[in-house]
């Protein structure tokens, strides 16, 4: 009879340490599952702050980064490079870029951002607040090789077509412009 109690007593210990084990291992996994949910939450809610920050560029001037078809530079709560950017670069004191206008609107009691398709480029001058707006790619480089930094500039011109592309699909599809009425900022 002894024996089979402490059979009986050792079979139950090995169920209790078996369930232990379980609890221990399930208990396990669903920490592991939290920390990483919580972890990986936490990174895109800090890069989604980052992202949406403005960009300090030099001399109180700033990237606007707000919608992707409203980035803009600022100084002092004055836009000094109007949307919207869709490439720009910075070498040394000048910010230069390309640009699709943006046009601000009230539609039917709503705010709606309309992108022109009509390519602009600008070199902004950090240190002195000079901004120069050009139509003409060529007049544009000209600018660039004057002031000596036409090699060290990097921009996607393809981003002309590809953001035009991409946003005209959605600009234009029922939509009637005809009632909006345009907003102006500064």
């Amino acid at each position: 009879m002894a024996l089979a109690q402490n059979l009986l007593f050792s079979i139950n210990m090995r169920i209790v340490i078996l369930t232990s084990q379980k609890k221990f291992w399930l208990t396990l996994v669903a920490v592991i599952v939290t920390v990483t949910v919580l972890f990986f939450a936490t990174v895109g809610v800090v890069l989604l702050y980052i992202l949406y920050q403005d960009s300090d560029i030099g001399n109180g001037h700033n990237v606007v980064l707000g919608r992707d078809d409203d980035f803009h530079i600022r100084k002092d709560g004055k836009i000094i490079v109007s949307p919207t950017m869709i490439d720009w670069d910075i070498v040394s004191e000048y910010v230069v870029g390309l640009r699709l206008p943006a046009e601000h609107l009230e539609c039917d009691g709503g705010y709606r951002i309309r992108l022109k398709n009509k390519k602009e480029y600008f070199v902004l001058h950090t240190k002195n607040g000079d901004v120069f707006n050009f139509i003409s790619r060529d007049a544009f480089e000209g600018k660039l090789k004057e002031l000596g930094i036409f090699n060290d500039v990097s921009l996607r011109y393809i981003q002309f077509e590809n953001v035009w592309n991409h946003y005209s699909e959605s600009y234009y599809k029922n939509i009637d412009y005809s009632a909006c009425v345009p907003i102006k900022y500064e």
